[in-house]
């Protein structure tokens, strides 16, 4: 029992080094990837829009896109320009929106950076 309270110190400092190194690669991701982290999804479905099913050939996917109405009609994707294929419109439900895990503010990036780090919440 002495030795694990004679080692207090040395653990201490120990978890003290590793939180300067997470506090360092956190300002340095706040510092690179601040608000790069967002994205457009089906509100319906939450998942992530890709620009070759929704939007013809060389066009991508932006907020000013993504944005421009709740509902966007789609009538064309990458694989019906490049076949000259005309398909009915259809509406798609769409939100500009970022997960938990980003790097806007110290306090995210810390915790996105441990979750990389312990590969947790990663299934």
């Amino acid at each position: 029992v002495m030795a694990i309270v004679k080692s207090i110190p040395a653990v201490g400092d120990v978890v003290l080094v590793g939180a300067l190194f997470y506090f360092i690669f956190g300002v340095l991701a706040v510092n690179l990837l601040m608000g790069e982290m967002f994205y457009c999804a089906n509100r319906d479905t939450g998942q992530l829009l890709d620009a070759y099913y929704v939007l013809p050939g060389g066009d991508n996917i932006n907020y000013t896109w993504c944005t421009s109405s709740t509902v966007l009609p789609i009538n064309s994707s990458y694989y019906h320009s490049s076949l000259n294929v005309t398909v009915p419109t259809w509406q798609l439900p769409v939100d500009w929106t970022a997960d938990l895990t980003r790097f806007d503010n110290i306090l995210m990036s810390i915790w996105t950076l441990y979750q990389m780090a312990s590969m947790e919440n990663w299934a």
